[in-house]
């Protein structure tokens, strides 16, 4: 499955401009790229917990919640302690309730997740995410899209998280319609926000923004002339005539791959038949995604 991850090669700290492009030197050297933390994601409500009225839930809801919360902190920590009389005593108090789904909180805030979509011609991602058409998009091949937490649009009422896995991988794989056309699809990271690498290669080369700085342009080809001569390289530019982006190759590499043409996946099958949900796969680390390909 062919994704995109746009990123920004420059940035300000402190009001001063700084030179980001050695960060993608990371993934173009070592194949190395950066998961962020869902604390961090642009959606301010994204992976929340902590915005449950506590107050509206029903004693049945709150003991189911607190019963699996234990089973799952027994599972991650076998000396954890999980007992009838704990259950009741958070029960009796809210605010050890509150505690606890801040703790399913901290979990779900300790993972790290990189943000993908489908479509690099969205041209409001390359002004949102790659500092308006100056930055690049990475072009991914992953070979089992069922490693990924395909993101879903809804506006309905967020179930009651039980702290299982699949509720973690519902708040992850749940956004608001407003965030709709991001076709956005996420790799899951156990050990949290950082650099990581995929045990396979699955990084198949960059696109230019638009805007980029023409020196930084020269810096990454060189350098992908020299570690990645397998990566493909687009730069991208107004479509003439067209309120669009063009893709135009400015360095063939080895992989056959074409940003206009985005492949069809599961979203574009369901779209035209009753809403379903894609079932997403069990969690895995960053380095496991992509071992179903040999």
């Amino acid at each position: 499955m062919i994704l995109y991850h746009l990123r920004a090669v420059a940035g300000r700290r402190g009001g001063s401009k700084i030179d980001r492009k050695f960060e993608v030197k990371r993934a173009i050297k070592h194949g190395l790229v950066y998961f962020g933390g869902p604390a961090a994601f642009n959606d301010s409500l994204d992976s929340r917990v902590d915005n449950f009225d506590l107050a509206s839930l029903t004693v049945k809801e709150r003991r189911r919640f607190i019963e699996e919360r234990v089973r799952s902190m027994k599972r991650t920590m076998p000396g954890a302690k999980g007992t009838r009389r704990a259950v009741e005593n958070v029960l009796s108090d809210p605010q050890k309730l509150r505690r606890v789904f801040e703790g399913l909180q901290g979990d779900i805030n300790g993972l790290g997740a990189l943000c993908l979509t489908e479509d690099a011609r969205n041209d409001a991602l390359w002004a949102l995410y790659a500092d308006r058409h100056t930055g690049v998009a990475f072009c991914f091949d992953f070979p089992d899209e069922r490693a990924l937490i395909h993101v879903e649009y809804s506006d309905d009422p967020l179930p009651l998280p039980l702290g299982r896995e699949k509720d973690v991988l519902a708040l992850l794989g749940t956004k608001s319609t407003h965030w709709r056309h991001e076709r956005e699809h996420r790799a899951i990271e156990r050990k949290g926000a950082g650099w990581h690498r995929f045990s396979e290669p699955v990084l198949r080369g960059i696109i230019f923004g638009w805007k980029i700085d023409p020196g930084i342009r020269k810096d990454l080809l060189r350098w992908i002339d020299r570690w990645a001569p397998q990566w493909r390289a687009w730069q991208a530019d107004p479509k003439p005539g067209h309120r669009a982006l063009r893709f135009n190759i400015v360095r063939p590499g080895a992989w056959d791959i074409d940003p206009e043409r985005p492949e069809l996946t599961k979203r574009d099958a369901l779209s035209s038949g009753p809403a379903r949900r894609v079932v997403a796969p069990r969690l895995k680390s960053a380095s496991q995604s992509s071992r179903t390909r040999r």
